[in-house]
């Protein structure tokens, strides 16, 4: 009866679940961000697989280290359309217009990456045969909610390598009130509240062109061109933030904060940084990083100098 009873125990310790988690073809920290989610579910005793359109090839290794991969190669014309160095960022100048150009630019890469891997059959039907019990996307990549659909995943959880922003938070019915496309904070005066609004609807109303468009791919392929019939199978969302640091607002359950999952224990920095920190024909040195979609040899030379003259002052 005892052996009965233990081998029941070690039954359930050792139930796992089968996850796909599909990893957007976007920049470093957002691959490097699902990839660590599905190393540590991984590593938690799950059966997790990643699937990765590949825009960067140079990133491959950040896809994941213990968890199976799919890569799926994209075309050399969608790679190069996609590239940050064709997204002109260091020529926006912060306006609403820039924005929206830059948003438009983006979406249209993002759904024709989409279209190409829910047109695959090979991968397609290599999906379907795994029985995934989990799907995991982040918010930005919602190819996979049309894809989760075709291969009858039901249950998804949402991720954000960029926090939760007012279309995020709308979705998961949790105001949000500063608005990540004006720079403000969340002391405003009368004026500023009012651009604020302005922004804050041109950017729900981005969010949800962000999703028109996949919905016409997710059309073409039978899965239901509705957010909202997704929104109803989402349970969660990780949300690569630290609820502390965050402007104080109302929030929901469903959104759980782990920021800094992919931040190493002790980080080494690479020799030939080193070599540059340690010279001593200077008095310092600043590190500075804008992220993979700002490349910092496109600096125009006006805000190089802005840069170099403030980083005098320390």
């Amino acid at each position: 009866m005892m052996l009965l009873v233990l081998l029941y125990l070690l039954y359930d310790v050792s139930e796992c679940y089968k996850i796909l988690v599909y990893s957007a073809p976007l920049g470093f920290s957002h691959i490097q961000f699902m990839g660590r989610i599905a190393d540590i579910l991984q590593e938690a005793g799950h059966d997790v697989t990643v699937l990765h359109p590949v825009r960067e090839p140079k990133h491959k290794s950040a896809v994941a280290v213990s968890a199976k991969k799919i890569l799926f190669e994209l075309p050399e014309d969608l790679i190069k359309k996609a590239s940050p160095s064709n997204m002109n960022v260091w020529n926006n100048k912060g306006s609403i217009l820039d924005h929206m150009k830059f948003f438009k630019r983006f979406i249209e890469t993002q759904a024709e990456a989409c279209d190409l891997v829910l047109s695959d059959n090979s991968t397609m039907d290599a999906l379907r045969k795994e029985h995934f019990d989990v799907g995991i996307t982040e918010m930005i990549g919602s190819c996979a909610f049309g894809l989760f659909h075709l291969i009858d995943v039901n249950h998804i959880i949402c991720a954000s390598a960029v926090g939760t922003t007012e279309g995020m938070s709308q979705f998961f019915d949790s105001p949000m009130l500063p608005t990540f496309i004006m720079p403000y904070s969340d002391k405003m005066n009368f004026l500023e509240r009012t651009f604020n609004f302005i922004g804050s609807m041109l950017s729900r109303l981005l969010f949800a062109q962000f999703f028109r468009a996949f919905e016409n791919v997710w059309l073409r392929h039978g899965a239901p061109a509705n957010a909202n019939e997704y929104r109803k199978r989402i349970n969660y969302l990780l949300s690569n933030s630290d609820e502390f640091l965050e402007f104080a607002h109302p929030s929901t359950s469903k959104i759980i904060h782990i920021g800094g999952i992919t931040l190493p224990e002790k980080p080494e920095m690479p020799k030939e940084l080193r070599s540059l920190m340690e010279r001593n024909d200077r008095k310092g040195v600043v590190y500075l990083s804008f992220g993979t979609v700002v490349p910092t040899t496109q600096v125009k030379h006006r805000e190089r100098a802005l840069d170099e003259n403030c980083y005098g002052f320390f």
